[in-house]
């Protein structure tokens, strides 16, 4: 069975536009800098700009055009995909004696492979870039991976720049499991108390979570410090199903992972453009395993340095050698991101598993524990574990 997240990168390309579209009609003197600025770089510069295609110069969006003042014309979009064509045979070239490696695939055949991962979504995105500014922690912040974590803050809600850089890769945890798993169905299985007697609160919308996890103001306005980052609340408790034992194959989301690192934890900021993209198609998709592989990774598995792809950045001569480079590091990004999560669970949920999402509630009890405090999780969760079910408590 085929997994690929094409629907949810067609959202993300659909989003990407709509919003672009909508803000520069209602503020198109935003975009005027950004011009300015574009220009004066590459009249610096025009020597290596000259040295794109002629159909990717023709591609280059005017002030006149109907999306406002950025970097791309989707409109033109032909004269762009031709431009990316003619790097990309340039590069296969180069590549030849990759072609008889075992296992190598050539990069237009990745291409083909995953369509999903489009010009159009491409373009889409750094546009998406531009009509938001960098904050301070994210001025060296590469333009694609830039629009990846603005679009990832449109799903969930998260409309603040300063807080999109504070996210971690637990809190998207509680938002996807709000969207995914707190649904009516659990309360009707599991009732309206958890663990300790307390009524369980419900979100009318996950995106409302945001300001029980952060600090606001008596206007719900997130509180921020001298450093302009969020304020988390240290109080802040969070409800979700948790199974009396080991007898349903549905497994829970790896909430024990906050015993262990006192959600000091990735932030979605430091993932590659990627992975972000990755992680926001499995979170709009909705598979446990999809979303659990990214959700998960270690500190180790984020790069503290610049990715291969903005280190070869560095070395573009032209817009349509960008875009290759945009474009080859997402497709090889989601070529082992999917590879990764058949071996893992080639039914596309978790290896093994035959029990449904039913099955786990009816094996279940709500708990509520603190994500801020150590301990917290594997504490509240033996109260309702079985006798020789209970979590590992970390020390």
């Amino acid at each position: 069975m085929q997994f690929n997240l094409s629907s949810s990168i067609d959202w993300m390309t659909d989003n990407a536009q709509t919003y672009v579209t909508r803000n520069i009609k209602k503020n198109p003197e935003i975009y005027q800098n950004v011009v300015e600025k574009k220009a004066f770089t590459k009249s610096i510069n025009m020597d290596s700009f000259q040295k794109s295609s002629i159909a990717l110069n023709d591609a280059r969006l005017s002030i006149s055009n109907t999306y406002g003042f950025l970097g791309y014309n989707t409109l033109n979009l032909s004269g762009i995909s031709n431009a990316i064509k003619d790097v990309m045979m340039e590069y296969k070239l180069e590549n030849q004696k990759n072609a008889e490696a075992e296992g190598y695939t050539p990069i237009d055949e990745l291409f083909a492979e995953y369509s999903e991962i489009s010009d159009e979504f491409i373009i889409s995105t750094l546009q998406l870039a531009e009509t938001v500014e960098k904050p301070k922690d994210a001025q060296d912040m590469d333009d694609l991976k830039w629009g990846m974590l603005i679009n990832l803050g449109k799903e969930i809600g998260m409309n603040d720049k300063d807080g999109l850089m504070e996210i971690t890769q637990q809190d998207l945890k509680i938002y996807y499991d709000l969207k995914h798993h707190n649904t009516q169905e659990a309360f009707d299985k599991l009732g309206e108390y958890d663990q300790n007697g307390n009524i369980v609160k419900r979100y009318e919308n996950p995106e409302d979570v945001w300001k029980d996890i952060f600090l606001t103001d008596s206007n719900g306005n997130f509180l921020k410090d001298k450093a302009g980052k969020f304020i988390r609340n240290k109080d802040f408790t969070y409800t979700t199903s948790v199974q009396v034992d080991n007898s349903v194959g549905f497994r829970d989301l790896t909430w024990s992972l906050y015993d262990v690192d006192e959600n000091d934890t990735v932030k979605v900021a430091h993932y590659t453009a990627g992975n972000i993209m990755n992680l926001t198609a499995s979170l709009i998709d909705g598979n446990d395993a999809a979303f659990t592989y990214l959700a998960n990774y270690s500190k180790s598995a984020v790069p503290n340095n610049k990715s291969q792809y903005e280190i070869d950045l560095q070395s573009a001569t032209n817009d349509a050698e960008k875009l290759f480079i945009y474009k080859k590091a997402l497709v090889n990004s989601y070529h082992f991101f999917l590879d990764s999560v058949k071996i893992l669970s080639p039914d596309l949920s978790y290896q093994g598993q035959k029990d449904t999402y039913s099955d786990k509630l009816d094996n279940s009890k709500w708990v509520t524990f603190n994500p801020n405090k150590k301990g917290s999780f594997v504490d509240e969760a033996n109260k309702i574990r079985k006798e020789g079910h209970e979590f590992y408590k970390y020390i």
